[in-house]
């Protein structure tokens, strides 16, 4: 990369690498193709969105944790698929997301006699305050963390579901899919059976499916600080939206 327009932050670790850069298209998909060529890296997943220029200062490539929770908690489980919450399409969430937020489905197990019922979903927002405050998924209440690390481990459960069944179906997401994925692990350690995250996060979602049932903007950690919907920066539409409360 010495010789490319590239800027970002490259995270190497045992556990995978978390990357976000900016340069011209093709230098950056150049890149990243070239990751998947190289040994492990074969189903490594990248996005590209449009960006009026560069979105960081410089580039710097580290030897570190994917995401703060690993660096308190290094030995979970997080590349074992068995071990983390089922992966979903942007389609079935938004099927999912709508039971969630429909008012008049029942739930519980039906009297005798009667058909069992399937449990009403919860979704939780594995990301900040801040960001919740900036766009959230309709039904999703507000975190009390103001970072990532701050999230509940061990005996205690994320804010919201201490007196909830642990096989109540869960819909956790966040900006890309990292932190609830390996969040889910400590979940599942907790004893939650049922557990789903947003295959590529909130960017995937609003890339195929639009922003129904998403309100405000999306908060990202670059220059830019927020895109909106339709994650072009480069288009001129006036304030972006946000649901602060």
């Amino acid at each position: 990369l010495e010789d490319k327009d590239i800027k970002g932050r490259i995270f190497l670790s045992d556990q995978g690498v978390n990357a976000q850069i900016s340069g011209p298209e093709t230098v950056a998909v150049k890149y990243a193709e070239w990751i998947k060529t190289r040994p492990a890296f074969g189903k490594l997943n990248y996005s590209t969105f449009p960006c009026p220029g560069h979105a960081f200062p410089k580039l710097v490539v580290r030897n570190k944790a994917l995401v703060s929770l690993l660096r308190e908690m290094p030995d979970l489980p997080v590349t074992d698929p068995s071990q983390r919450a089922e992966k979903i399409s942007p389609q079935r969430w938004k099927e999912l997301l709508a039971r969630a937020n429909d008012d008049s489905e029942e739930e519980g197990n039906g009297g005798e006699g009667a058909a069992k019922k399937t449990k009403k979903p919860l979704v939780i927002d594995v990301r900040n305050d801040y960001e919740w405050d900036t766009g959230h998924f309709a039904g999703a209440d507000r975190p009390v963390e103001y970072n990532f690390i701050e999230t509940p481990t061990g005996r205690e459960v994320y804010n919201g579901l201490e007196d909830v069944d642990k096989d109540t179906p869960i819909m956790m997401y966040c900006t890309g899919g990292i932190r609830c994925d390996i969040y889910s692990t400590v979940m599942k350690k907790q004893g939650f059976k049922n557990m789903y995250t947003l295959e590529g996060g909130i960017q995937n979602y609003l890339r195929q499916e639009g922003d129904e049932g998403w309100k405000g903007s999306l908060y990202v950690f670059d220059s830019r600080m927020a895109v909106p919907p339709h994650l072009d920066s480069t288009r001129e539409d006036g304030d972006l939206p946000a649901v602060s409360p």
